[in-house]
């Protein structure tokens, strides 16, 4: 099937330099949530003494459910 261009959207040229930039903050950006709510978990655990660390198990689930989550918007608007 042919594929209709809308006049009204300029065409999108790929940018090697750029897709290196978005991806690599991408990436660093999941360290960043991910790593501070590791810390965060391991702080509070250490602040709060038990017999499991809580904290850190949950904080980091949360994390990385976090950063999955931003990823997935990000690629979306990357991707528009």
């Amino acid at each position: 099937m042919n594929k209709k261009k809308d006049k009204n959207k300029p065409e999108k040229k790929n940018k090697p330099h750029k897709n290196w930039a978005f991806f690599t903050g991408l990436a660093l950006q999941m360290t960043i949530i991910i790593g501070g709510a590791i810390w965060l978990g391991v702080f509070l655990d250490q602040k709060h003494t038990s017999s499991f660390p809580w904290f850190t198990v949950v904080l980091s689930l949360i994390g990385v459910t976090v950063a999955i989550t931003h990823v997935i918007i990000a690629l979306k608007r990357f991707l528009e």
